[in-house]
């Protein structure tokens, strides 16, 4: 399955595990109980929707655009990111360990109390995001552009 458009679709308990979803388009759809774990979601557009407490685990988002999506307690670790824009995400509270963000375009992003314990943000564009109370151990930001971010005990970093 790819090249797949799901506008306003109402996905209740879905199983989309390793599923090939390249290129598709979720946009301003309703996903709840959903299992995207493993699944090829690159190239894909998913806007203004909420994938909170979902399972993604080792889901590939390659190029994907993820603007105003709520990833708030979801198990994204392992997850590819890779050159993605993630304008807008929230990450509160979900579990990225693992997780590549490598050269993605991170504005306005809300990683509160998220385990981003060994996640690759080398090249990413990183812009008024909120990292308070995240764990960052063994966190690489090499390359990264950091502007006006909350570090993760409160202090700001311009």
């Amino acid at each position: 399955m790819h090249w797949r458009k799901f506008f306003r679709a109402q996905l209740i308990g879905t199983q989309f595990e390793n599923s090939n979803l390249s290129r598709s388009s979720f946009e301003s759809s309703t996903i709840f109980a959903a299992d995207f774990s493993g699944a090829n979601l690159s190239d894909a557009k998913l806007r203004s929707l909420s994938l909170s407490g979902m399972v993604l685990a080792e889901a590939d988002f390659l190029h994907a655009v993820l603007i105003y999506v709520d990833f708030s307690e979801s198990d994204l670790s392992d997850c590819c990111f890779i050159k993605a824009n993630l304008d807008r995400s929230k990450f509160i509270n979900a579990d990225l360990s693992n997780a590549d963000f490598s050269n993605s375009f991170l504005t306005n992003c809300d990683f509160r109390e998220t385990d981003l314990t060994s996640v690759n943000f080398a090249g990413a564009d990183i812009r008024n995001a909120n990292f308070l109370g995240a764990k960052l151990k063994k966190s690489q930001l090499r390359f990264a552009k950091l502007v006006n971010i909350i570090l993760p005990d409160g202090t700001l970093f311009h």
